[in-house]
């Protein structure tokens, strides 16, 4: 797991749920990220986690932030798997 420093609590969750969930899987590492439906369960997972400290501490701006980070990650990972075959 590699953060920059000064990185939030958030993103340090966010990155542990993704190694939790990688033990869980028996290590499939970037393997996970083969499948469309794996990595967004995966990053659906790891956002949870952030927007659940977000709301521990009573940050709701910081969780509407994470909210659209959530919302951008998932176009992300659709065009990676269906926009450049959209587009020939």
């Amino acid at each position: 797991m590699s953060l920059p420093e000064g990185c939030s609590l958030g993103a340090w969750e966010h990155e542990w749920k993704h190694a939790c969930d990688d033990i869980e899987s028996g290590f499939m590492g970037r393997l996970a990220f083969a499948s469309y439906d794996e990595m967004v369960k995966w990053e659906k997972r790891a956002y949870h986690e952030e927007k659940m400290v977000a709301r521990r501490i009573g940050d709701k701006e910081i969780e509407k932030e994470i909210v659209e980070l959530e919302k951008k990650s998932r176009q992300d990972i659709w065009n990676a798997f269906f926009g450049r075959r959209a587009r020939g």
